[in-house]
């Protein structure tokens, strides 16, 4: 028997990632990483709520995230995976200091700027 694969499934797999996704990503390890090192919830939803009150996404406008726009060509998602393997200690350290989450990984700098 011939198995296939729904259209709408192939469709949505084939979509443009957003201009702010690698934010997203990254804002979202922020805030799992804190609560899987603290256990609270709510904090970790406080730290989610405080990136964007904080800071801007800077992804869509910063050159450096360009396949062909500069030497540096940095991976977008590199800020998100630093932060979820981000040692536990750090991770109670920064609590609800944005810029120190931002130094996990220098690209999370190029990411996220302050307002």
């Amino acid at each position: 028997m011939i198995r296939w694969t729904p259209l709408w499934l192939v469709v949505a797999c084939a979509h443009r990632v957003a201009d702010d996704q690698p934010c997203f990503e990254a804002q979202v390890a922020m805030a799992a990483r804190l609560e899987d090192c603290t256990g609270d919830t709510e904090r970790a939803l406080e730290l989610y709520d405080q990136v964007e009150v904080d800071h801007t996404c800077a992804f869509a406008d910063d050159p450096r995230f360009e396949p062909e726009g500069s030497a540096v060509q940095a991976g977008a998602y590199e800020c998100a995976f630093a932060i979820r393997n981000l040692a536990c200690e750090l991770a109670e350290a920064y609590d609800q200091d944005v810029d120190q989450w931002l130094t996990a990984a220098p690209v999370c700098q190029w990411l996220w700027v302050a307002k």
